[in-house]
């Protein structure tokens, strides 16, 4: 059985999220053990914990990179530097890093000294063990025989990603996705893929209305508009046919990214790639006070896995109304949630707290009902701050009766579901085992208490 923390995940899923209307808050350091200030490092969670690795900060005696990997507990509140061991990534800010399969991958980024020493490297931070482990990819000629991203004439095997940073990153089953990024002079809008169980690359000719190039792009792994394809798809056996489940029933979101100073004017665009067909698709979003302008350096976070609610803060514009300066740039302090399901962007509640400054190239992840950021820069110095936010969400009720019925309908003799439900999409058998899991729990409150 799924552990009751993914299985709630997984009905939330079927919910309306969206950040509480108390707005952000200062988390107070319960002690003296902290990161050191910094912007453009990455944070991912796992298992209830953050972790921050690398960054920069050009306000210390000389400018440097980080090569620190903290872990911070949100329950308690307390930070923890991780000890090196063995092998290590060299100091980097402005990489790209997701958790799969019980690790933390993280790919390229640059030194201090952007565009003159950008990394192609990835490494695998294994959680259980403490350490890092070079990813090193097999030889250019390999095939990946698994992939099933378009059609074969659309992929190109053993094209590794160039060294970048600014790139983003996904998990998409048995592979990674990489796109977009910078190595400090030219931009690419590029695709690749790596196979996590070979470890060959393959870049993905994509066809349609494709993103411009770009970097600090944010992409995730959404439902596609053939979902129900996935269903049979996924009972298959075969590591093929489940990658092919995955593309058929998936689309890669980007949200946002560009290139170096957006002027704060253009609104930011939202791109999706069907990934059974590798066919880009731009998001129609009014370009009026409805959506939020293009800001470089924000944090996307998705509010709740498998949603398809996001939330954007912070980011840095051009300011217009000063001349280039030191201070001719603009840090946002402004939320914005993303309903992907309703194309439509909100700006949130609770903005404009006196102790909460706009920043940018910071970092966050959501855990449970709370969503978490850390470091950015804010026109003047780098931090070390963690903010924090209460999310809620509105169950779709008619979607929980349908849940309810299908799991009574699927209940063998026995009373077991499991068995009758094993045909179907892990995500739906996750949701159903949810339903009976809540059902037995008092009403679900429409908004989470502070």
């Amino acid at each position: 059985m799924t552990s009751q923390a993914s299985l709630l995940a997984a009905i939330r899923a079927h919910a309306t999220h969206q950040p509480n209307a108390a707005g952000w808050t200062l988390l107070p350091a319960v002690d003296d053990v902290l990161p050191a200030p910094r912007s453009g490092h990455s944070v991912v969670e796992y298992q209830g914990r953050l972790y921050v690795f690398g960054g920069y900060d050009s306000l210390t005696s000389k400018s440097e990179c980080f090569d620190t990997l903290w872990e911070f507990d949100v329950a308690s509140a307390r930070w923890a530097r991780i000890n090196k061991k063995g092998l290590w990534p060299r100091p980097r800010c402005g990489h790209a890093a997701i958790v799969a399969r019980d690790s933390m991958f993280i790919l390229g980024g640059t030194g201090a000294d952007f565009g003159k020493c950008t990394f192609g490297d990835m490494w695998r931070f294994d959680f259980a063990l403490r350490e890092f482990i070079p990813v090193a990819p097999l030889r250019a000629d390999a095939v990946d025989s698994e992939v099933s991203f378009g059609a074969p004439s659309q992929q190109q095997p053993g094209l590794h990603p160039p060294a970048m940073y600014g790139q983003a990153m996904v998990h998409a089953g048995s592979h990674v996705l990489v796109f977009g990024g910078t190595d400090g002079h030219a931009y690419s809008n590029d695709l690749f893929a790596l196979n996590l169980d070979s470890l060959v690359w393959t870049r993905l000719m994509c066809s349609g209305d494709a993103p411009s190039q770009r970097y600090m792009a944010a992409c995730f792994l959404c439902a596609g508009a053939t979902a129900a394809a996935t269903a049979a798809a996924t009972a298959a056996a075969t590591a093929a046919a489940t990658a092919a489940a995955t593309a058929a029933g998936q689309r890669l979101l980007v949200i946002g990214g560009g290139k170096h100073m957006p002027s704060g004017q253009e609104p930011i665009d939202v791109y999706a790639l069907d990934l059974a067909t590798l066919a880009w698709s731009k998001l129609p979003l009014p370009n009026d006070e409805s959506t939020p302008r293009l800001l470089l350096g924000s944090a996307v976070l998705r509010l709740a896995p498998l949603s398809d609610d996001f939330m954007l803060f912070g980011g840095r514009s051009h300011n217009i109304c000063v001349p280039a300066s030191p201070s001719s740039t603009r840090q946002s302090s402004s939320t914005w949630l993303f309903s992907l399901a309703r194309g439509r962007w909100t700006r949130c509640v609770g903005d404009g707290d006196d102790d909460v400054r706009g920043r940018d190239y910071l970092q966050g992840a959501v855990v449970g009902d709370r969503a978490f950021l850390f470091g950015g820069f804010d026109g003047a110095c780098r931090l070390n701050h963690v903010l924090t936010r209460r999310l809620s969400f509105t169950p779709a009720s008619l979607e929980m009766i349908a849940l309810q019925q299908l799991c009574r309908a699927l209940h063998c003799d026995d009373g077991d579901a499991e068995a009758g439900a094993s045909g179907l999409p892990e995500t739906v058998r996750a949701a159903i085992e949810a339903t009976a899991c809540i059902a037995a729990r008092p009403a679900v409150t429409t908004a989470i208490e502070s």
